[in-house]
């Protein structure tokens, strides 16, 4: 049998939703690590000490206690938000992966 008529060959050839499993793979990164990010500025923001700074790329440090406590409360559900999601994606795309190499024909040794 060749490459071109193995069923899984032929389902990616059509576009079945294998071929959207590295973009799944992609967001779902991006959300974990963007997610991290935001929770941890979030709660640094709520419990950062009078003596404790933050600074974004080029601007002036700005202390944690001048920082509206609205900002805080935001970035940190919104980064808890984007870790659930990010989770439920992985967990999702292992558990497809697991269910799609289940059932793929296995061939006998040449």
């Amino acid at each position: 049998m060749s490459v071109h008529e193995h069923p899984q060959t032929q389902e990616v050839a059509r576009g079945s939703p294998t071929n959207a499993r590295p973009r799944r793979r992609s967001v779902a990164i991006a959300l974990g690590v963007g997610g991290a990010i935001a929770a941890f500025v979030g709660a640094f923001i709520l419990l950062g000490r009078d003596n404790s700074s933050i600074q974004f790329g080029w601007a002036d440090p700005v202390p944690a206690t001048d920082v509206d406590a609205g900002w805080g409360y935001g970035l940190l559900i919104v980064g808890t938000i984007s870790l659930v999601i990010a989770a439920i994606l992985a967990v999702r795309d292992r558990r497809a992966h697991a269910a799609s190499a289940a059932t793929a024909p296995v061939e006998p040794p040449n």
